[in-house]
């Protein structure tokens, strides 16, 4: 089933999304045979199948139906604590559906609301997901775009850090030391 939800976030973000739609019906056909075998992770894939039914529409440019779907799906405890575990919940890595709709329709506050969700750590939570730093560069974006100068910086700095010693670095990063130099 992963691998048809993994394929399927592939052709979603490529453009095939036929593909897409045919990888998303293989997956909820294999649904019935998960929740016999472990009822918590066939919640986690069902969240995954949500993830990418949101893709493809987001891909369509079905901005609410992706914020209706993305609004009532959410993954719910953590089956286990383990290094497998916690991988396999947090792929897809790119976890922002929602946040990426909302911009779509320039709702700053909600697409800032989401990216805070994903990147602030809840010591409550059992959702012990992988934050993309990449989350944060799209972060500091917003923040930017609101004049909030002093969370942009953080944000930057924070999705900057690793890139610190690299010989080169792709547009986002190269883009970010521009931002923010201009906010410095």
């Amino acid at each position: 089933m992963d691998s048809s939800i993994f394929i399927g976030l592939i052709d979603a973000r490529e453009g095939k999304l036929d593909s897409a739609s045919m990888k998303l019906a293989e997956a909820r056909e294999l649904m019935p045979g998960s929740r016999k075998e472990d009822p918590k992770w066939a919640t986690i894939q069902e969240f995954s199948c949500n993830l990418l039914r949101a893709e493809i529409l987001l891909a369509e440019g079905a901005f609410d139906e992706v914020i209706e779907v993305m609004d009532n799906a959410s993954p719910s405890e953590v089956p286990a604590m383990n290094p497998p575990s916690i991988m396999r919940l947090s792929m897809p890595l790119y976890q922002d559906i929602l946040a990426r709709a909302y911009m779509k329709k320039e709702k700053w506050d909600k697409v800032i609301a989401v990216y805070e969700n994903l990147i602030n750590f809840d010591p409550d939570s059992t959702d012990r997901r992988v934050v993309p730093l990449l989350y944060h560069y799209r972060i500091a974006k917003l923040y930017e775009l609101k004049g909030w100068k002093g969370k942009a910086i953080e944000h930057y700095e924070i999705f900057l850090a690793p890139w610190e010693d690299a010989e080169s670095s792709p547009p986002d990063v190269q883009d970010a030391h521009k931002r923010l130099a201009g906010l410095k």
